[in-house]
Formats: structure tokens, sequence, C-alpha cells
């Protein structure tokens, strides 16, 4: 090896090394960004120059050493980082394999940054704003949209269902035949057609002379309307306080402002009656129906599906977040924002979350960067001495230049 050959052999080291440190500096400085995933320099020997081969001499004193190094690419490491729960409801993060599809418009990109946003109209977005964040909705991709103005539609109440005891000790008015026990629940509510809540008063009365436990029902509208028919007012217990099949439900019906009416059940199946207490405590246990209700709130779940609340306490499902793997993740290119693209051609599957080997949603929560600092620091150590060995073997070779120079031109 000359000493221009050397001179050289060590200036690849130097450039070898000041890239590397060039993509530490990158990772270090991303150690913070969301999804990020770290990057590794490749290296290669080179083969020694042209021309430097001395055919005269034997062969194991002709070998000649490398050309030294030159950098051959980069791999990124797509190991995952640490979740960490934020509390926002537009955060997610993929515990486990799959990356987030976002559209541009005209392609799509792919993603583990799940810091995800709504714009004006509802759209889910990257943090940038400029993507839409899609489901797969039976095998097709499309925008996810949460629609502010949503609503949920009334329901009336098509039952209402009674707990507890009618007391044989409850209190009575009058002596002997005309005794009465009497028990009143003042705000029953039951809700019409168009979602109006109505509060309905009803009353239970027994007479204790008879020696029947059969209680005759009174159920009235705000207005003092009787609602049940005549022949529809008894609930019957047998001689052990349980209701009987043919007399456990009553039915009335309510009408809206309007006057469209809407069926209404009594359920008095898991009620009882006996004596074991001195005052009833028949109560309503449950009660379907409910108003018009606005979106209030929504979140993610496991599965990567939006789950949709709204004001009158009703929940709907809506679209689940599309997730790709890839064959080979090395194959992606990347873009701005920490985002990969994939060339065309590449191995990939769309899916679902928690499906056919994908991995689950962690709502609430981000994906921090997978960059070691340790590691990094580890390797900016390992850099600077090389860098170093290099530059010394630079200046070495640079002596011993100027030395031949000076002797050439008899200024030794």
């Amino acid at each position: 090896m000359t000493a221009l050959s050397s001179a050289y052999t060590s200036l690849t080291g130097l450039i070898a090394f000041s890239r590397a440190l060039d993509i530490i500096g990158d990772n270090v400085a991303n150690l913070n960004t969301v999804g990020f995933k770290a990057t590794d320099l490749t290296f290669e020997s080179l083969p020694p120059p042209e021309g430097s081969q001395n055919d005269s001499r034997p062969a194991a004193e002709s070998e000649m050493p490398g050309g030294g190094a030159v950098v051959t690419g980069t791999q990124r490491r797509f190991t995952p980082g640490e979740l960490r729960e934020t509390g926002t409801a537009t955060h997610v993060a993929v515990s486990g394999d799959g990356f987030f599809v976002l559209s541009d418009g005209d392609r799509y990109l792919y993603t583990r940054n799940g810091q995800f946003q709504l714009d004006k109209d509802g759209n889910l977005q990257d943090a940038s704003g400029k993507r839409n964040v899609q489901a797969l909705v039976n095998g097709v991709l499309q925008d996810i949209v949460i629609d502010s103005d949503k609503t949920n539609p009334a329901s009336a109440t098509k039952t209402v269902e009674f707990s507890g005891i009618l007391s044989l000790n409850q209190a009575s008015t009058g002596t002997g035949a005309n005794a009465v026990q009497r028990f009143t629940l003042d705000s029953v509510k039951v809700f019409d057609v168009s979602g109006v809540q109505q509060t309905l008063k009803m009353e239970f009365t027994r007479t204790p002379s008879g020696g029947i436990n059969i209680w005759t029902v009174s159920v009235k509208d705000s207005a003092g309307l009787e609602l049940l028919a005549a022949n529809n007012k008894e609930i019957r217990f047998d001689g052990a306080g349980n209701p009987t099949t043919d007399f456990s439900t009553l039915k009335f019906k309510v009408k809206n402002s309007e006057g469209v009416e809407s069926e209404v059940t009594l359920d008095f199946k898991r009620a009882n009656s006996f004596s074991s207490i001195d005052i009833s405590s028949l109560a309503v246990s449950k009660s379907d129906g409910y108003a018009l209700g606005r979106l209030s709130s929504f979140s993610f779940d496991e599965k990567g599906k939006v789950t949709l609340q709204f004001s009158n306490g009703q929940k709907e499902d809506g679209q689940r977040l599309a997730l790709a793997t890839f064959s080979d993740p090395q194959l992606l290119d990347t873009s701005d924002g920490g985002l990969f693209i994939a060339p065309e051609g590449t191995e990939y599957r769309l899916g679902l979350a928690d499906e056919d080997g994908f991995g689950s949603i962690r709502p609430r929560s981000l994906e921090l960067a997978n960059v070691e600092l340790a590691r990094e620091f580890a390797d900016i150590l390992i850099l600077q001495r090389g860098f170093q060995a290099s530059s010394q073997v630079l200046n070495v070779t640079s002596k011993m230049i100027e030395d031949i120079y000076n002797s050439v031109s008899g200024r030794g």
C-alpha cells in the first residue's frame, strides 16, 4: 500500500463515520417524535484500489489490504416504541403489528403515529391536518368521519319494570270493611313517540278485609287523566307473595302533542307482596325509551371501532380503523412527517385490529419513538474513536508524504 492509498483509505473512514454521526444525530433529535422509527447505517468494505496489486511478488506478499469503508445504506428499526396514555379521544396506538393508513387524496401513506385530530367537518386526520385517517369497511378503504351534528332518534317507552314489595302491612285508612291500603308512586317517567318525557302518578290500593292479595292500580297523566282501562287495573299475588301469570302486567297508551299514541306495558313479574316489612318498597327498576340525543363524545375500543355516545345515554358503533402490514417493512420509502410510502409492487395486507394477526388498538394512547439513548450514546463513543483513529492515520500519512517530498527535493 502506498502513502496515497492509505490516505484515501483513512478518508473513506472519516466520511463513513461522519455519515453515521448524521444518522445518530437524526435519531436523537427525534427522541420525542411520536411513532418515529430509529435508523441504523450499514457499512461495507471497499476492494483495493485498481493498480495497487503487485503481481511480481509472491501471492502471500502481493495480497493488498482493502480500500477502506463505504456506507451502503440504512435500515429502519421497526421495533415497537413505548405506549403512553394521553387521555385524548383522538389518540390511538397499535400494540403489535400494523400501520395506520392515511390518504392525501392521491395516494396512501402509512404510519405508527396515532396523534390524530378532527377537522371542522369531522374528518379524522393526522397531526398535520393534510391526510385523512382510513377505515376499512367491507374490504374497502374510506375516510373516518365523526359528525358532531349527528343525532340519535327518540324512542318511545315500551316497558316499565318494577321490583320491590307491596306490603300487606301497609298503613290503611278507614276500619273494618271500609279499610283501604294505599301506596303511591308520584314520578314514574315515560317517553312518548316524540321523545318527550311524561311524568305519571301511580296509586296502588287494596282492601285488606277481603283477605285476598289483589291490588288495584291507577295510572294518571299530568292532567289527572286515568290511562288504564277499567278491565285492566288489577295485579294479583299468590299465597307465597309472587305475582300470578295472568295478572302481572298492565297496558295503557300515552299520546304525544300531536295525538300519536304509543303503548306502554307495566311489568310486575319481579315484584312481591307479603308482610315481611311494614312499608311498601315497590319502585321502578328498569324503563326503556329515551329522548332525542345529540353526539356528546366518542371513543375507540381495542378493535379500533369508533363508539359514539349521545346525550340520551345511547351508543352507536361507527367505523373501524384500517391497519396494514408488509412482508418486508424495510422496502418502505420514507416521506415527510415520519410517514412511509409503499413502492409499487410491495406486498401488503389490509385488515382490522385484533384480527388475522393484526395488533390491537390502545385507545387514548400514543406510541413513542423507539430511540434508545443508551444505544445511541454507545454508538457515538465508538464512532468518535473510529473518527479519531482515521484522522490520525490521515495525519501520519500526510507527514510521510511530506517527508518523501522533502527528501526528493533535497530539503530533508
